[in-house]
């Protein structure tokens, strides 16, 4: 059938070698493909491709012409791959510094790398890259790190989660630029969502930090801003405003505002502001912590008379034993400040009467004293 075997008797392709085959040239062992071995020789058919193995280093490399040829021209030839006697992998670079290495670091090779989605249809995972753990973690079990990208044409996203655990764990960028923390379909630019207690835990080492969180309305306020036009903060129960930090309307103060819209209440009743505010204790007292004073309430007292301007319990603690402070709310006591200052406002109004009527009553009873007097020394004078 004109095939050649070397080392075997029934060869089944055109050449067919039993053993290993060692072309030597100046000390290295070369397989040529169509090619004279060396660097600007005489190409010898139409496949300028070369495969070298380098003994004293272990290095095998990969090359093809850097340029068009034609039978018979000399060209040069270029590694394109190398493979280092400790096993990285250089694509487009010589001298592979990690495993897997693509690209130059002059940048004459970009270094590219594209993963084609692995099923068809949509909906469905692209390129995907896993992540393993470390053998030698046990406890807790350690998850792969999945990086992938998902082609569904209502949500398309790039995803960074560990493994079986899902999207809940990790973070996910849509097409739109928004980045979902725990959220699979991030509504804003920033949308965290967790199960968890803490969504967010900003922490500061420095003795100043210079705000850890800066929110800037970079527009002109010199056009005036009209109520709750700059909401730097709003807050939401279930999709509903319940309050928000909002820029004043020429843009140089702050308004903290809740909710409290008369569509939302019902079962009105009157009350004595002044009743309640005798029933709060209130304290000059130093903090435990720099020993500063500040007047204030004593959080579980105030719990009793107004339980509502108070969060937490009394003497709270965690699994390990560490305060879960009280906290008070002393915004929430103004309406019952207005109350009691109306209500003591009605007092001093009736006062203000009844000693105006007082005063009445004095001059009428001193005229009518001055003109007894009067008579009695004209009586004396008669005598």
């Amino acid at each position: 059938g004109g095939n050649v075997g070397i080392g075997t008797t029934s060869p089944g392709d055109r050449l067919v070698i039993g053993s290993s085959v060692s072309l030597h040239d100046g000390g290295n062992k070369v397989i040529g493909l169509g090619w004279s071995p060396g660097s600007g020789q005489s190409l010898l058919s139409g496949f300028p491709a070369e495969i070298r193995l380098d003994p004293a280093s272990g290095r095998l490399s990969f090359g093809t012409s850097a340029s068009s040829f034609t039978t018979g021209a000399t060209v040069t030839m270029q590694q394109r791959m190398v493979i280092t006697s400790q096993g990285s992998v250089g694509i487009g670079t010589n001298s592979p510094s990690a495993t897997l290495e693509i690209g130059s670091t002059n940048g004459n090779v970009p270094g590219n790398l594209i993963l084609n989605a692995t099923t068809t249809g949509t909906g469905v995972e692209g390129g995907e890259i896993v992540l393993r753990p470390a053998p030698v973690v046990t406890s807790p079990v350690a998850q792969s790190w999945v990086i992938d990208q998902v082609s569904d044409a209502n949500n398309p996203r790039l995803r960074f989660f560990p493994g079986n655990l899902g999207e809940s764990r990790g973070f996910t960028v849509r097409d739109n630029g928004f980045l979902g923390i725990g959220a699979a379909s991030p509504r804003a630019k920033l949308h965290v969502q967790s199960g968890d207690n803490n969504s967010v835990y900003i922490e500061s080492t420095t003795n100043d930090n210079n705000g850890m969180v800066i929110l800037n309305a970079n527009t002109n306020t010199t056009q005036g801003w009209s109520n709750n036009w700059h909401e730097f903060i709003m807050f939401q129960n279930q999709g509903t405003t319940i309050g928000h930090i909002s820029a004043a309307s020429n843009g140089s103060g702050l308004t903290y505002s809740t909710t409290s819209d008369y569509r939302l209440k019902m079962d009105l009743k009157n009350y004595s502001g002044l009743d309640l505010i005798k029933k709060i204790k209130t304290y000059d007292y130093a903090w435990k912590k720099d020993n500063s004073r500040m007047y204030g309430v004593m959080a579980h007292e105030l719990q009793a008379v107004l339980p509502y301007m108070v969060t937490g319990n009394k003497d709270a603690v965690d699994a390990a034993g560490k305060i879960i402070p009280q906290a008070v709310d002393y915004s929430k006591i103004t309406p019952i400040l207005v109350k009691a200052i109306q209500e003591q406002d009605e007092i001093i109004q009736t006062q203000a009467q009844l000693i105006q009527q007082l005063k009445l009553d004095k001059e009428a009873i001193e005229k009518r004293v001055s003109h007894l007097e009067g008579l009695i020394k004209q009586v004396l004078n008669n005598k």
